[in-house]
């Protein structure tokens, strides 16, 4: 078996500005973000002789005015993946941090998942 990470050529979420476990005051999210929305699709083609086995299933979340999703369509040796992220750089109050950083970890887990061959 082998195994790769889906190619996203950006990054939409990380979890280095989120580590604290309570905001007292806003996020200024627009300093961190300079991206309104993410249009990406890959495709992977496995070589003859090689079959795609496993890969993520399709994905929707959000958190208020934002919205990420991912899909996944496989043809045959091919998968094609489609992701969007339309993300409102809105400063992100202290009372809605929990769910913000909920949001962020979910794209992270996401786009850290593996597809598997064999």
């Amino acid at each position: 078996m082998r195994m790769t990470k889906i190619p996203f050529i950006d990054i939409i979420a990380t979890m280095e500005s989120l580590s604290a476990d309570k905001r007292i005051y806003p996020i200024e999210y627009w300093n961190y973000e300079n991206t309104d929305i993410y249009e990406t699709t890959v495709n992977i083609q496995a070589p003859a002789g090689i079959t795609i086995l496993e890969y993520p299933a399709d994905k929707e979340l959000s958190f208020k005015q934002c919205v990420y999703s991912v899909k996944f369509v496989k043809k045959g040796n091919q998968l094609k993946i489609i992701r969007k992220a339309n993300l409102k750089r809105e400063d992100i109050k202290p009372d809605d941090y929990d769910q913000f950083k909920k949001f962020f970890n979910d794209i992270v887990a996401i786009e850290s998942k593996y597809i598997v061959f064999k």
